[in-house]
């Protein structure tokens, strides 16, 4: 039990490098996982001979609120023959250590380009994108944020920008 009243289910998990995960779904009567800022976790460990030890330092954080508040925009308004192998886009906004995933396409036709990476700043520049094999058209540029409890960002998008390579 983790909070006086409601029921919890815990899963142990040993990551075999002499670490252990706890993952506990701390749920109320309706069966609605609880958001609270930390949860305090008493852990008690009993071996074959029922020898214990306890540790009551684990803080277990819920974290649900999903990135936001960033935007991205492509860097250049247009794609030429010069450019169009080494793009790019900027964020405005990104929640830094994010995990970012991109996709490019044209209205000119079939194909995307997609990336991913790690956010370093706020308001960070992704180059060396190469839309090369994009056909001509205007580029449609979506990106997500993914921050580090899992939670995905609504798609920030730009469509500002055209190629025109021939």
């Amino acid at each position: 039990v983790i909070n006086s009243g409601l029921s919890a289910t815990a899963a142990l998990t040993d990551n075999g490098d002499n670490t252990y995960s706890v993952t506990i779904a701390d749920v109320d009567a309706g069966g609605n996982l609880i958001e609270s800022l930390s949860t305090a976790v008493t852990l008690t460990a009993t071996d074959a001979v029922n020898n214990t030890a306890t540790d009551n330092s684990l803080t277990l954080l819920l974290d649900k609120t999903a990135p936001s508040g960033y935007s991205v925009s492509f860097d250049e308004s247009f794609y030429i023959s010069t450019n169009a192998a080494n793009a790019s886009f900027t964020f405005t906004g990104a929640l830094i250590n994010a995990v970012f995933n991109f996709t490019i396409s044209s209205d000119g036709g079939a194909g995307t380009v997609t990336g991913s990476g790690t956010t370093t700043t706020a308001d960070q520049q992704i180059t060396g994108i190469d839309l090369s094999g994009l056909p001509d058209g205007n580029l449609s540029l979506s990106v997500t944020l993914t921050d580090e409890a899992g939670n995905v960002g609504v798609t920030a998008t730009d469509n500002t920008a055209d190629k025109d390579t021939s």
